[in-house]
Formats: C-alpha cells, sequence, structure tokens
C-alpha cells in the first residue's frame, strides 16, 4: 500500500500542469453524461468540472505573483456568476471570461514551451493541456458568433432541429482542430467559416511546431541518458 501510495505521490509531483491535464481530461470524459442526464443537479456537477479547469489554471498557469492576480481577476468573477440564475447576458459573460481566460493560459504555457531546450514528461502534460486549452478556446469563440447570429452554423441534416449548445461546439472545435472534415455541423456564416480556418491552421502549426519540437526534445533528452 506504502509503494502505491508514493508511486501516485510521485506522480503528482512532476511539476506545473499535471493537474490542468487531469482536469481538462476530467471535463472532457465526464461533461457528455453530465449534460445528456436528467438529473436536477447535472448543471451544477458540470459547474463544478469546468470550476477544476479554472482553479488549475490559476493555481498552474500562472508562475509570478502579477500573473496570479490577473488569472485570480478573471477566475472569480467566473465562480460568481455560476451561482446566477440564467440569463442570456449572464451566459453570454461567462462565455466570453472562459475565453479569456483559455486565451491567458494558452499565452503562459507557450511562453514556457516555446523557449524550452530540454523535454521531460511536465513537458508532455503540457503540451497535452495546450491543445485541449486551444480546442477549449476556439469551441467558445464559435459559440459566441452563434450568439449573435443564430443561423451561423447547421447541421448538415436539415431535418435535425436542435439548437446547437456548448457540447456542439467543443465537438465542432476538435473536429476542426485536428481536420478531421466536416460532417454533421457546417459553418454557414463568412464570420464562422474564417474562425474556421483559422482553427484549423492552428492545429496543422501546432503538431508542425509544437509537438515536433517536443517530440525531438525527448527522443534527445532518451538519447543523451543512454549515451551516458
Amino acid at each position: 500500500m506504502k509503494r502505491i501510495r508514493d508511486k501516485f505521490k510521485n506522480y503528482f509531483s512532476y511539476g506545473n500542469w499535471i493537474y490542468l491535464f487531469h482536469a481538462l481530461i476530467i471535463l472532457l470524459i465526464i461533461f457528455p453524461y453530465i449534460q445528456e442526464s436528467d438529473y436536477p443537479q447535472a448543471p451544477l456537477i458540470l459547474a463544478f468540472l469546468n470550476g477544476l479547469v479554472v482553479l488549475a489554471i490559476i493555481y498552474e498557469v500562472s508562475f509570478t505573483r502579477l500573473q496570479f492576480i490577473l488569472a485570480l481577476v478573471l477566475g472569480i468573477p467566473i465562480f460568481v456568476l455560476y451561482w446566477f440564475p440564467y440569463s442570456p447576458t449572464a451566459h453570454f459573460a461567462q462565455i466570453v471570461l472562459h475565453t479569456i481566460l483559455y486565451l491567458y493560459a494558452i499565452i503562459m504555457i507557450l511562453t514556457v514551451l516555446i523557449p524550452r531546450l530540454t523535454a521531460d514528461i511536465e513537458t508532455i502534460f503540457g503540451t497535452i493541456s495546450l491543445y485541449i486549452l486551444l480546442g477549449l478556446y476556439w469551441a467558445n469563440i464559435y459559440q459566441m458568433i452563434a450568439f449573435f447570429r443564430p443561423d451561423a452554423f447547421a447541421f448538415s441534416n436539415p431535418a435535425i432541429e436542435k439548437v446547437l449548445d456548448w457540447s456542439d461546439f467543443l465537438y465542432y472545435s476538435f473536429v476542426t482542430l485536428t481536420t478531421l472534415g466536416y460532417g454533421d455541423i457546417i459553418p454557414i456564416a463568412p464570420q464562422a467559416r474564417s474562425v474556421a480556418m483559422l482553427e484549423a491552421m492552428t492545429g496543422v502549426m501546432f503538431i508542425a511546431v509544437i509537438v515536433s519540437k517536443t517530440i525531438a526534445l525527448y527522443v534527445g533528452e532518451i538519447r543523451s541518458r543512454t549515451a551516458k
């Protein structure tokens, strides 16, 4: 039991981004089941999962006192809005604040990953977290476009009359980011198509620049250890 506990403790001592990585993964895995549930507390659980991501960003992505204060300024209003009764204005404000916080986290992680000359497990956690944050960021951008232009996106099957929600935009965002190709959701408005093109380019550049660099550094690190 002690050995298992020590391994668990060591696993969560890899440094920055380990908690952010797990908070993001938990959100992506659990939210579909929560969103389709008739459980009365489902919105509260979803808010809790999003809150974990917000806390992880505040705790792990801020490296100076000023950055920590900035993250708090962005994060605290999000928690306050979680307790507000639903209204279009409060919902839109929450989307905007989430979007700014995700962008802040993306920039902060990039400032660490890009100049880094070595790669370890922490770098891998940071790279994966960055990729997921990109998907969340663009999903919120799509949601803001749809807020002002409800006809900006549509299902390819006209028989589907469902109004697109956050889960649809999240799915659409990762389909675009990974350049899988569109199927059931398509951009209609010029603004939606423009943002989709930008996200697709972001996904390609992420693989070409960030992932390739991380792999090269990690392989080089392993080879240098083996040579010793």
